[in-house]
């Protein structure tokens, strides 16, 4: 069986069809881009640990965290997801970042009660077009889905 919850980075969205509740968005913190010449990257573990090739962390930011429920007690669950490649942008500028790869358990059990809570990091990288970066907040959506 499939259970797919949408999240959407830096802001809160809830689908109602799906079993997957988003209790925290992802979301990087604040951080300097000194040079856009080339891509660097910046890494956020699912366990909130930050670090980064040459961009400067102002403020850490923290994983996401999903709440999955109604699941059998017990029982193994995998994840999967969708997102290499998806570019997260900003309303007020054309410049961009992309998502490498998300970064979370892919198995895990589901507790006494049937629900499992999943965090999720991701590493990003900068556009590397030697545009600058607006500030403000940057955003995609990623489909994380749930098997067992």
């Amino acid at each position: 069986m499939k259970c797919t919850s949408w999240f959407l980075l830096l802001m809160l969205l809830c689908i109602p069809y799906s079993k997957g509740i988003e209790i925290d968005p992802l979301n990087f913190g604040i951080i300097v881009i000194p040079d856009n010449s080339k891509p660097h990257t910046l890494v956020l573990s699912a366990n909130n640990t930050s670090r980064s090739d040459s961009l400067h962390i102002l403020q850490t930011g923290n994983p996401a965290k999903l709440l999955f429920e109604n699941l059998p007690a017990r029982k193994q669950v995998f994840f999967s997801d969708n997102a290499a490649a998806t570019r997260l942008t900003s309303p007020y500028t054309g410049n961009y970042f992309t998502i490498d790869t998300l970064l979370y358990r892919n198995s895990v059990f589901t507790d006494e009660v049937g629900a499992v809570l999943l965090s999720v990091g991701a590493q990003i990288s900068t556009s590397g077009n030697a545009m600058s970066y607006n500030d403000g907040a940057y955003s995609g959506l990623i489909e994380v889905t749930l098997s067992y």
